[in-house]
């Protein structure tokens, strides 16, 4: 009994480890997710596919808002800032 009790609390303690760590959002994770996204939008307008381009523009946005603006170094964060608010106008307009 006391092994399968220390076998239950070693996998709750996996568990809540491993939601901790899936909740950190590293900078390159998040900037890697844009670039896939804007892929995505990309692929979706050469294939002529309406509802996967605004599904995807849609996807691109959700990724935009998620990177952590606070954890870019200063260089980063202008660049970063260039860009955005174009590629935040563009994604709510298509999706």
């Amino acid at each position: 009994m006391k092994k399968l009790k220390n076998i239950l609390l070693s996998l709750l303690f996996l568990m809540a480890f491993t939601q901790i760590k899936a909740q950190v959002v590293t900078v390159s994770g998040s900037v890697n997710n844009v670039v896939d996204a804007y892929l995505g939008v990309k692929n979706a307008l050469v294939a002529s596919n309406n509802w996967d381009v605004k599904s995807k523009a849609a996807a691109l946005l959700v990724a935009i808002n998620t990177v952590p603006e606070d954890k870019l170094s200063a260089d980063q964060h202008k660049l970063w800032l260039a860009y955005t608010d174009k590629l935040k106008f563009d994604s709510r307009h298509i999706s």
